[in-house]
């Protein structure tokens, strides 16, 4: 990732332009130089503020440019005709406390007020972008906690949040079972990017599929369920569909993602951090997930090859032409943003936080 200032101020004059390739035997190169230097951190940038209001977006539901869901993170509607009001399972007043505040960006605070919070959002540069509150339920027949939302937040696709009992859970509702160490195959989306040799053109897509995902985290044992999809090192490849050349990346360079709006789609914070904490404290199950899946011929680990990244950094979603980067390179996970700019390749990885109940 050391890159001098003459690649710096080329890129800059042509990042809009398609790609091209300077030899029929080559491979495309979407950047001037195919290795990536997992040894600096230049191209990236430290968070030192969250925005709130992002933040619990992220913990709830996706939601593409337009709003519309891209897909739900966590809870789910019990009542078909209102969509945006969700219902989380939960064991008690403690559960569903520590739930909601789980949902508090880091560097910001909710206030305990009697019988429960409000949590005024700010971005991060502290202006204000409304208000929820989470407040204890008495007499309603199930619901233990719920979280209102003040008009004029504009949290999408959520008008209210329901802490229900787990007890009186819907059955036909009830979480899948997922038990660490496995393998389950999840519907997800894949996301490439096709280069045709005849034309030189450069088109996005993304491929709706079933993905093998591992389970880091069971939910049978007390806690939420984690499970990851990694997109594969060294995967980028020619291939030819309908008699049509196609050169395929599976992970280019940040603007791509960004041009794609990926940084919509991708996971955010919420389902990050969850794969960070577990990183941290669980080295060795993390490193057995990547043996287990490099020998089903996977390539999670961070490849040598020519067409590699040859680094363990993940792009996750972030705000407005802003992408978020996992760094697992180091001895302990870094967490910022990367350069729009950059010439380097990155991954990028699913998640699937499942309730434990």
């Amino acid at each position: 990732m050391k890159k001098n200032w003459f690649y710096l101020f080329l890129l800059m004059a042509i990042v809009a332009m398609p790609l091209t390739s300077c030899d029929k035997d080559d491979e495309p190169k979407p950047n001037d130089e195919r290795q990536h230097d997992p040894t600096s951190d230049d191209d990236q940038v430290a968070i030192t503020a969250y925005d709130a209001l992002e933040w619990l977006q992220g913990c709830l539901v996706l939601v593409d440019e337009n709003g519309e869901i891209v897909r739900r993170v966590y809870g789910k509607p019990l009542d078909a005709s209102q969509p945006t009001v969700i219902s989380v399972p939960v064991k008690d007043y403690a559960d569903a406390e520590s739930t909601f505040l789980g949902w508090v960006a880091t560097g910001k605070e909710a206030t305990k007020v009697d019988g429960g919070y409000d949590y005024n959002l700010t971005d991060r540069d502290g202006n204000p972008q409304g208000t929820v509150s989470f407040r204890a339920v008495e007499g309603e027949a199930g619901v233990i906690a719920r979280m209102d939302i003040a008009p004029g937040t504009d949290l999408k696709q959520v008008t209210e949040v329901n802490f229900v009992d787990a007890d009186l859970w819907p059955e036909n509702a009830a979480a899948e079972r997922y038990t660490a160490g496995k393998t389950y195959w999840l519907d997800s989306e894949r996301y490439e990017w096709v280069k045709y040799r005849d034309n030189q053109t450069t088109n996005f897509r993304i491929v709706n599929d079933k993905l093998e995902f591992y389970c880091l985290q069971g939910n049978d044992q007390g806690y939420d369920a984690i499970l990851v999809w990694l997109s594969p090192d060294n995967a980028n490849s020619w291939q030819t569909v309908g008699g049509r050349e196609q050169y395929v990346y599976t992970h280019p360079i940040p603007s791509y993602y960004l041009d794609a709006g990926l940084n919509y789609r991708l996971p955010h914070l919420c389902e990050l951090l969850q794969v960070m904490n577990f990183y941290n404290s669980n080295r060795n199950a993390w490193n057995n997930m990547l043996k287990v899946m490099d020998g089903k011929g996977y390539q999670w680990s961070a490849s040598t090859g020519t067409n590699a990244t040859c680094t363990s950094e993940f792009v996750f979603g972030g705000n407005e032409g802003e992408l978020l980067l996992l760094d697992l390179d180091e001895v302990m996970p870094t967490l910022g943003t990367v350069n729009k700019y950059s010439f380097n390749d990155y991954r990028y990885m699913q998640v699937r936080i499942v309730s434990r109940y």
